[in-house]
C-alpha cells in the first residue's frame, strides 16, 4: 500500500463535515451511559441507609451480605444485557436498541423505589443491569460510527464522561435527599430524557447501508455531516468497504483470520483488565473504605469528592485522547492505579500492625483512592470500549461487543462479590494489593499488545490487520488507499 487513507478534499470534495450534529447525537446517546452511571453510583449513597436499622427511611433493611449482592446483582443484569444488547443492535438497529433499552431501566427503577423486601430490591438491581449491559455494547459502538475520524476519540469518551456525570448525580442527590427510595426516583429522570432524546437523532448511516436503505443513508449522513456537505463519494465509499468486509456466514474456523482473531486478542482482555482494576469494587464501597480507614469526612463529601474526580479525569480524556492517543492513556491510567492501591494496601496493612504509624497517615486513603479514581477516568474509563468499536471489524462487530460485554460485566461481577470476602479471609490490605498487582499486568499488556490508533479511520486500522491476507486484501486496500493522499478525516463504519 502506498499510503493509508486520503484527505477529506480527495474524497469528499472541499467540505468540511459539521461537528455541532455530531456532538448532540453522541450527548444524546450517551445518556444511555449517563442512565449507566446513576445505576452504578445508586450503591454508594443507598446502601448505608439500607444496612443501618436507625435509619426511619423504610421499613425494609438489609444485612452486609446482602447488600453484597445488592450491589453486585447490577452485574448480572448487565453479563445478560451485552449478548442481549448485540442481538437488539442486528435486528432493531442502533436506535431501536436506545428505544428498547430504556423499558427495564424503568422497570428497574420502579421496583427498586417501591420495594417492600429484598426480592423486589434484588429484582430492580438486575433488570437495571440489564439496560446497563445493553448500554455498554451500543452506545460506544453507535458513536464510532457516525463520528469524524478526526473527532472519534473526543465523541467516543463522551459515553465514558456521561457514565461519571451518572455516578456523580447520583452521589449528589443521594446525599441531598438521603432518602434511597426517592433517589430511586430520581435517578429515573435520565432515563426518561434518553428515551426522548432518541426520537430527534438518525439511525447510523453504517446500519441503513449494510441493508440497503441507500436514501435513508443519505438522509443520516447530510445529518450527521451537515445539510450542504457533499455525501455521495462517502456513500459509495462505505458501501464498497462493507462489500469488501461482508461475510454471509461467519464460521468458527474464520476467527483464525488475523483480521478478525488480532483485534479480539487485543479488544477482550481490555474488557477483563477495566473490570480486575477493582474501579466497581471501589466506587461501590467507597463510604464503607473510607470509614475503616477513620475517616471524619461526612459519607455525602467522600462520595461527592470521588465522583468529581471522576468527570475531571473524563473531561481531560476527552480533550487529550486525539492527541496524546489510546496506548499512552492507558498506559498512564493502569500506572496511576497501581500504584495507588500500593498505598492504600500499605496503609491498611499498617492499620492493622502499627496503628500509631497509621494515624499519622490519615490523609493516605482519601489521597490514594481519588488518584486512583483519577487514573481510571482518564484511560480505562473509555477506551477499552473505544479500541473495540476500533478494532473489530463490521462483519463480527455485534458478535464481539457482546462477548466483550459478557467479559466485562462477569468479571464485574466477581470483582464486586469477593472484595468483601477477600478482605476477611486474608486480611483488609490483601484485596488492594491483589488489584494492584492486577492493575501492573494490565500496564504489561498495553505496552506490548495496544496499537495506537488515534487520528485513522476504522477502515485504514481493519486494512493493518488484513495486510497479511490474500482474501479480500486487495479490495479493501483499493479503498482505504490514495496516491500521495493524508488521512481521511472522516469514517462512515
Amino acid at each position: 500500500m502506498d499510503q493509508l487513507g486520503a484527505s477529506t478534499s480527495a474524497i469528499l470534495g472541499r467540505d468540511t463535515p459539521s461537528l455541532l450534529p455530531q456532538v448532540f447525537a453522541a450527548i444524546v446517546a450517551s445518556m444511555g451511559t449517563f442512565s449507566m452511571g446513576t445505576v452504578i453510583g445508586y450503591a454508594a449513597p443507598a446502601s448505608p441507609q439500607l444496612v443501618d436499622n436507625s435509619t426511619h427511611v423504610s421499613n425494609l433493611h438489609i444485612t452486609l451480605e446482602e447488600n453484597t449482592w445488592f450491589s453486585s446483582t447490577m452485574s448480572i443484569g448487565a453479563l445478560a444485557g451485552g449478548p442481549l444488547g448485540g442481538v437488539l443492535m442486528k435486528s432493531l438497529g442502533r436506535k431501536g436498541t436506545i428505544i428498547a433499552s430504556c423499558i427495564p431501566y424503568l422497570s428497574g427503577w420502579i421496583l427498586i423505589a417501591f420495594a417492600q423486601n429484598f426480592a423486589m430490591l434484588l429484582s430492580g438491581r438486575i433488570l437495571t443491569g440489564l439496560s446497563v449491559g445493553i448500554s455498554s455494547t451500543m452506545v460506544t459502538t453507535f458513536v464510532a460510527e457516525f463520528s469524524s475520524a478526526n473527532f472519534r476519540g473526543a465523541l467516543c469518551s463522551v459515553p465514558q464522561l456521561n457514565i461519571t456525570l451518572g455516578i456523580l448525580y447520583a452521589f449528589t442527590f443521594g446525599a441531598a435527599l438521603n432518602h434511597w427510595p426517592w433517589l430511586a426516583g430520581v435517578c429515573m429522570l435520565p432515563t426518561v430524557m434518553h428515551l426522548i432524546g432518541a426520537f430527534f437523532i438518525k439511525e447510523s448511516p453504517y446500519v441503513l447501508l449494510a441493508k440497503g436503505k441507500n436514501e435513508e443513508a443519505r438522509e443520516s449522513l447530510h445529518f450527521y455531516r451537515g445539510k450542504n456537505y457533499n455525501v455521495e463519494n462517502e456513500m459509495k465509499y462505505i458501501n464498497d468497504f462493507l462489500d469488501a468486509t461482508k461475510q454471509k456466514n461467519l464460521q468458527l474456523k474464520d476467527l483464525k483470520k488475523p483480521y478478525i482473531l488480532k483485534p479480539l486478542l487485543i479488544s477482550l482482555p481490555l474488557m477483563f483488565f477495566q473490570q480486575f482494576s477493582g474501579i466497581n469494587a471501589i466506587t461501590f464501597n467507597v463510604i464503607f473504605i473510607f470509614k475503616e480507614a477513620g475517616s471524619t469526612l461526612p459519607d455525602s463529601l467522600s462520595s461527592i469528592i470521588i465522583g468529581i474526580m471522576q468527570v475531571v479525569g473524563t473531561g481531560i480524556s476527552i480533550f487529550i485522547v486525539d492527541k496524546s492517543g489510546r496506548r499512552f492513556l492507558l498506559l498512564l491510567a493502569s500506572g496511576c492505579m497501581s500504584l495507588s492501591l500500593m498505598g492504600l494496601g500499605i496503609f491498611f496493612y499498617l492499620k492493622n500492625n502499627n496503628s500509631e504509624l497509621a494515624a499519622t497517615m490519615s490523609w493516605l486513603p482519601i489521597f490514594t483512592i481519588t488518584v486512583y479514581v483519577f487514573g481510571f477516568s482518564v484511560g480505562f474509563g473509555s477506551i477499552p470500549w473505544m479500541i473495540l468499536s476500533e478494532l473489530i471489524p463490521p462483519n463480527v462487530k455485534e458478535w464481539a461487543v457482546s462477548i466483550g460485554a459478557m467479559i466485562n460485566w462477569s468479571s464485574s461481577f466477581v470483582v464486586t462479590a469477593t472484595f468483601d470476602p477477600l478482605k476477611i479471609a486474608l486480611g483488609e490490605f490483601s484485596a488492594y494489593f491483589f488489584y494492584c498487582g492486577m492493575n501492573a499486568l494490565a500496564f504489561v499488556f498495553c505496552f506490548l499488545c495496544v496499537p495506537e490508533t488515534k487520528g485513522k479511520t476504522l477502515e485504514e486500522i481493519g486494512a493493518q490487520f488484513r495486510k497479511n491476507e490474500t482474501k479480500h486484501s486487495t479490495n479493501l486496500d483499493e479503498i482505504c488507499t490514495v496516491k500521495n493522499t493524508k488521512s481521511f478525516t472522516t469514517d462512515g463504519v
